[in-house]
């Protein structure tokens, strides 16, 4: 049952996330204070960011990229603005870990993230347009994937 929905790509995003949170650090990034209090403010954000697209979801919402059965589709909210906004807050809050950490091993998960998350919405639009037509409209209408205004 997991498999079918694309369960592959939830346990990939799981150990990168363990990946993250616990790299050794290796040799640290040379980052200025500052801008490692800028990091940490951004997993603030990206954790915030994260939390209200969860519960904009409410059923709806699965880590899986299949839709649930008898799932809504989601277009307002932070979904007005990006159609995966909880995949970039995430990577967001992944970004600021890393800077906070000053770890170039966990910066490169964080890229590594990125990318799962790339492939895997595009498995989740296809499942999307299986079971929601009208994900095309909203497609074309809200073009960005996960940065507003930009991609």
């Amino acid at each position: 049952m997991i498999n079918n929905r694309g369960g592959v790509w939830v346990v990939i995003q799981f150990l990168l996330f363990l990946a993250i949170l616990f790299s050794p650090q290796i040799k640290p990034l040379s980052i200025p204070l500052i801008a490692r209090y800028i990091g940490l403010f951004t997993v603030a954000v990206g954790l915030s960011l994260t939390f209200f697209g969860i519960i904009h979801l409410g059923k709806s919402g699965t880590p899986f990229p299949k839709p649930r059965a008898g799932a809504n589709l989601i277009t307002s909210g932070l979904y007005k603005f990006v159609r995966h906004p909880t995949y970039a807050s995430v990577v967001l809050a992944a970004l600021g870990w890393s800077i906070w950490r000053s770890n170039a091993l966990s910066l490169f998960f964080s890229v590594l993230l990125f990318i799962l998350f790339e492939f895997k919405s595009r498995l989740e639009e296809k499942w999307l347009l299986e079971v929601f037509p009208e994900y095309d409209n909203y497609r074309k209408k809200v073009r960005c994937k996960f940065i507003p205004g930009a991609y």
